[in-house]
């Protein structure tokens, strides 16, 4: 079994699906890192000596520095993953296409509610999306196929992310298990009361996909360990994070509402070439967050 690093960060918005765009194109974005597990002392050490000296102590992010530091990290950080062939991905969506695609599901639900002939009241509220989760959900899909094209099925992800707190850290976990088991059978316990007996009555949804799984690869091989860690590798994230969210920010002026997650978009990027994950108009899979969250003004191009 091969071992990968998978350092990830994130930049922009990362709010709940309640939230409008502050700004027409308000997006956030998460970035990620894949380095063989062997090679990271090394990658560490090379880093550490781009950035030596601008803090040597505490946590560093790329705006934490002034105007001209950023510019020769990103510059001097940009050159070394070119150099080394480094495997990134990034995952983008707007915050107002994951609002959107909420008020979707609600406005379904409520059609379902309104056609239901069962008298009784079904308990629970309305779970609402996280843009947080969902960008990490992203960038650990293609983390993960990365890995299954680079290196085959067998392999296990060391997942280490910044500084975050534990509600957050959870859900990540459930978003790769959500992935890793996308399709499997899953039981809902659900409860609702009767108002006829005055008696709470539970029941058990059973929910499996059997139908096109192979479509969506071999996960069965895949191991994955989440941590938290404050290095110059969560800065090296932070960095490349940074500048795909300023890279695409700045489409909007001109390609508003624009899907985010394609070889266009991030055209121009230092890091363009060597980006994995993105798709072409040809691309017989459609990016989830340029599909199902696409921004309203967008035609889904």
């Amino acid at each position: 079994m091969r071992n990968v690093t998978f350092v990830v960060d994130e930049s922009g918005a990362k709010g709940f699906s309640d939230n409008r765009e502050a700004v027409v194109g308000e997006l956030g974005v998460m970035a990620g890192l894949l380095i063989p597990t062997e090679c990271v002392t090394q990658v560490e050490a090379d880093i550490s000596a781009i950035v030596f000296g601008l803090s040597p102590t505490g946590k560093l992010h790329i705006t934490d520095l002034d105007s001209g530091a950023q510019q020769k990290v990103r510059e001097s950080l940009f050159s070394y993953l070119l150099s080394v062939r480094a495997g990134w991905v990034y995952e983008a969506m707007y915050v107002e296409g994951l609002h959107s695609h909420q008020q979707l599901v609600s406005d379904m639900g409520a059609v379902a509610k309104a056609q239901r002939r069962s008298n009784i009241k079904l308990s629970g509220n309305e779970r609402l999306a996280s843009l947080h989760q969902e960008l990490f959900l992203g960038a650990f899909g293609k983390g993960v196929a990365f890995c299954i094209d680079h290196l085959g099925n067998e392999v296990s992800i060391d997942v280490i992310t910044d500084r975050v707190n534990g509600s957050v850290l959870k859900s990540f976990d459930e978003a790769a298990q959500r992935l890793l088991n996308v399709g499997s059978r899953k039981e809902t316990g659900v409860s609702g009361f009767d108002p006829d007996s005055k008696t709470v009555v539970r029941g058990l949804v059973t929910t499996e996909i059997t139908a096109g799984m192979d479509q969506l690869g071999d996960f069965t091989g895949v191991e994955y360990n989440i941590s938290q860690s404050t290095s110059v590798l969560t800065l090296a994230a932070d960095v490349v994070a940074n500048s795909v969210h300023h890279h695409l920010k700045s489409l909007q002026a001109c390609k508003p509402g624009c899907a985010l997650n394609t070889v266009d978009a991030i055209a121009g990027h230092p890091l363009a070439n060597s980006v994995y994950g993105v798709t072409t108009e040809a691309s017989v899979m459609p990016q989830v967050a340029d599909t199902i969250f696409r921004h309203p003004m967008s035609s889904g191009k």
